[in-house]
């Protein structure tokens, strides 16, 4: 399988995305019948990325499901599903059954079983074109949904003229995710202002992740596939 885009493939998108229709369709629903407005945004745009905050879910699966419902293009529907430079404490006031923080170990936990669900859909793909995005998009997906259980997920969130994979604004934290195609490794591509790393591959160092984690402070989640082991480094 080589390099896929969601509005060539949606089937490839649909049977690898961890959301059901409903899980999507229902929440949107729902805060597009009480007509929230964020900042100048018109209720359907505002409906849709509170529902992603609450899913966790990214654009292409978003516009994937809502296609349909809104008889909307599906590359017109990625753009208004992306993130328009919003407040996240607005955002947060409209996800009221969300509240309090995790502990750092919580966080961590909820990651790792997304890594490993996600694993279990790499291994089950032919992927033979390093330039795919489809397993960066799988663990991201996959991550964020266990997330999303409890707590405020934004997926793909813009910052500060910066977009960070996965932003957590009750834990208020930054995480990166990197899957490792081959043999030869830049490890300069793993050290950044993010707070977490998630790193899934076959030939990446232990020690050397070990020895960023001092360098830089940041936690870092390795899963090495080979082992099918986690290897953790950094926080409290």
């Amino acid at each position: 399988m080589g390099a896929k885009n969601l509005v060539d493939s949606p089937e490839v998108y649909e049977k690898l995305t961890p959301w059901e229709p409903s899980e999507i369709l229902r929440p949107f629903r729902k805060y597009y019948e009480l007509k929230i407005s964020l900042g100048n945004l018109n209720p359907r745009t505002s409906a849709i990325l509170l529902m992603r905050a609450e899913t966790g879910a990214d654009t292409y699966t978003s516009a994937l499901y809502l296609s349909t419902t809104l008889r909307a293009k599906i590359s017109s529907l990625q753009s208004t599903a992306s993130w328009k430079r919003n407040n996240a404490g607005d955002i947060l006031k409209h996800i009221p059954h969300k509240q309090g923080s995790l502990k750092e170990g919580e966080v961590l936990s909820l990651i790792q079983e997304g890594v490993e669900l996600a694993a279990s859909k790499l291994n089950s793909l032919q992927l033979n074109n390093t330039r795919s995005k489809l397993p960066h998009w799988i663990l991201k997906t996959h991550i964020a949904k266990c997330l999303a259980r409890e707590t405020v997920v934004l997926t793909e969130w813009t910052m500060v003229n910066k977009r960070y994979d996965l932003y957590l604004p009750l834990e208020k934290l930054k995480v990166e995710i990197k899957y490792s195609w081959g043999y030869t490794q830049n490890y300069g591509r793993y050290q950044g202002d993010r707070d977490i790393y998630v790193i899934v591959g076959k030939n990446v160092s232990p020690e050397k992740i070990e020895r960023l984690s001092e360098l830089t402070g940041s936690v870092y989640i390795l899963y090495r596939l080979d082992y099918e082991e986690f290897f953790v480094y950094g926080g409290s």
